[in-house]
């Protein structure tokens, strides 16, 4: 599983067997949510991924309603320790 944390650089970290990417830039307007939501995207095709929206204007959040997400994303401040395994009977969006 990968868990992609989408924060407002790119860093990677392996632990234990999951991903954590975070994506972050302090100048808005530089793609951000776009590049996050990509990656989400190209990963859940390798593993069940949870996109962890952090941007004060949760735009993944927002575009995950429309449903055609093929990845789960959750609101940052509404993460739960259980939240963070998709495989564990979490429902994606799409």
């Amino acid at each position: 599983m990968q868990v992609l944390r989408y924060t407002p650089i790119v860093n990677v970290y392996l632990e234990h067997e999951h991903m954590i990417i975070t994506v972050a830039s302090y100048k808005g307007g530089v793609g951000k949510t776009t590049t996050a939501v990509h990656l989400a995207a190209y990963l859940q095709q390798k593993a069940p991924t949870l996109l962890v929206d952090g941007d004060p204007n949760r735009s993944a959040t927002g575009w995950s309603k429309h449903g055609e997400l093929p990845f789960k994303v959750i609101d940052e401040r509404q993460a739960q320790p259980n939240a963070l395994h998709p495989q564990d009977g979490a429902h994606h969006h799409g």
